[in-house]
């Protein structure tokens, strides 16, 4: 067999076994999830501009800072496909970038192949950032692991000393998700600021172009609502997003992010008496200095709740921290100075014991955590939530609808997405996309005091919400004094008008 076919297979088999250990190790793919909540009726809307006619108000409030949204949108209407097929396919695209790009940075980082194969596998292995509001993967398509992709494929580009391609790929992550691709940029920026004097002049024209940027935008006005102290109401409707405010994170949780820096100054540390650590590495390290800079000064701001940096999310920061600190684990476990002509072989152990750990927690997390769940569904599930969401589907577009908040997680999908409708509330999305506007918040604080306890709520109540907010159906498992529009196995829907 050729080489550059052998090559080429073995890049295929790595990829596909990301891909499998990466959806078990994600408890499965499902369309519609987490935060498909808001994604998914942003894409409904480009395609088809009637819907929402109540809800759009909320939902332009993120979808206006992203563009991919109405570039799935222009995929589903030029082609066949329905949008949950297009977000599956994207899905399994944003599983071949990170894996892309985790071989990319091993290659760059670490000395042999056997080690970014490695690294390709510890990366399927799913955990949560702590108190970041971040998972390294998602069970569903997400712009944010697509610009990850495109940031951590920069930091190889800057470890090669490729630094003018590594900043394109962070301002490409940027254009993808904003709060994902900008400490993407810090780093690489500033780690290229910081070791390649001979290309300094143009780098501090960058950042003077950046500068010259933000104070246009605050001179023009419009960072103008951004720049506002959060108030108390505001602050409550994101009483549950406690990830957006590091500077409350407990001792345990600084703990566990500075592991993340001792395994990195650890790592570098050895790495230079070895005499592997080039001038690209050192950018690396010290473009996470700065950032680690950055994040300390944005603290006071996060703590004064300057909306602005609240909203930035600086606390994501962390998962790059993450990456570096995986990557150098890897190093450790396949490429520490193993003795003699047994280094080819400990090193093949090496890595058949990241994929045997990679597939025993990926097990657990299918048969186990998850037994009895497919390990793909493309489409909703066929169940009874499904079935009276349909009948939903079937009614006018501006009918608005009455459910409990916590639909979403508590049955699958949000109304928006399984029926295509207005939802009075969905407690999860709608709360974080209040992060972004005060008139959002507002409207989300508001409809939470409004609906109370929504397992104990009568007829009378539902009435009245109905009159004061313009409701036409409730959807519940309970029995009601109410004209009965549909019914099936599990759920009532009600004629509130």
């Amino acid at each position: 067999m050729r080489p550059g076919v052998r090559t080429v297979l073995c890049g295929a088999a790595v990829v596909s076994a990301f891909a499998v250990l990466a959806v078990f190790n994600s408890g499965g793919y499902r369309y519609g999830a987490s935060d498909q909540a808001f994604y998914v009726p942003a894409i409904m809307r480009h395609v088809d501009p009637n819907l929402f006619p109540r809800d759009r108000v909320l939902i332009a409030v993120q979808d206006d800072l992203l563009l991919i949204n109405s570039l799935l949108a222009t995929i589903v209407r030029t082609t066949s496909l329905s949008l949950a097929q297009v977000l599956f396919g994207a899905y399994l695209l944003m599983l071949l970038a990170v894996a892309g790009a985790g071989w990319l940075f091993g290659r760059a980082l670490l000395e042999t192949r056997w080690a970014a194969v490695a690294l390709v596998l510890a990366m399927s292995i799913r955990h949560r950032v702590p108190k970041t509001g971040v998972n390294t993967l998602e069970h569903y398509f997400h712009p944010r692991m697509v610009a990850f992709a495109l940031g951590t494929a920069g930091l190889a580009a800057l470890v090669r000393g490729r630094t003018w391609i590594a900043f394109a790929l962070a301002m490409g992550a940027g254009v993808v998700h904003p709060t994902t691709g900008i400490w993407f940029a810090i780093v690489i920026g500033g780690g290229a600021l910081m070791v390649f004097p001979e290309q300094r002049r143009r780098w501090l024209l960058v950042v003077f172009a950046g500068v010259v940027a933000a104070a246009g935008g605050l001179y023009a006005g419009a960072l103008a609502d951004r720049l506002v102290v959060m108030d108390s109401e505001w602050l409550q409707s994101l009483a549950t997003k406690d990830y957006l405010f590091p500077n409350q994170w407990s001792a345990s949780t600084w703990l566990q992010h500075a592991l993340y820096m001792s395994v990195i100054a650890i790592s570098v540390r050895a790495r230079r008496r070895l005499r592997l650590a080039g001038r690209g590495e050192h950018a690396l390290i010290a473009g996470l200095v700065v950032m680690l800079v950055v994040f300390g000064a944005a603290l006071p701001f996060v703590s004064a709740r300057i909306a602005l940096a609240v909203q930035l999310q600086v606390s994501r920061a962390m998962w790059l921290f993450d990456l570096v600190a995986v990557t150098y684990a890897i190093w450790w476990v396949v490429e520490a100075p193993w003795g003699g002509d047994r280094r080819v072989v400990a090193r093949r152990w090496a890595v058949a014991v990241v994929a045997a750990g990679a597939l025993a927690r990926g097990s657990y997390v299918m048969f186990v955590e998850k037994a009895g769940a497919p390990p793909v569904r493309v489409d909703l599930a066929r169940d009874a939530w499904r079935d009276a969401m349909d009948w939903l589907r079937g009614q006018p577009v501006d009918v608005h609808v009455l459910a409990d908040p916590g639909h979403a997680w508590r049955y699958g999908s949000s109304v928006r997405i399984a029926a295509g409708r207005d939802v009075f509330l969905e407690e999860v999305k709608d709360a974080a996309i209040g992060m972004y506007s005060r008139d959002v918040a507002m409207r989300v604080l508001a409809r939470t005091r409004a609906t109370g306890d929504f397992t104990q709520i009568t007829a009378d109540h539902a009435r009245a919400l109905a009159g004061e907010f313009d409701l036409h159906y409730l959807v519940t498992e309970a029995t009601l004094q109410l004209p009965l529009a549909y019914e099936n196995a599990g759920f009532r829907i009600y004629r509130l008008r």
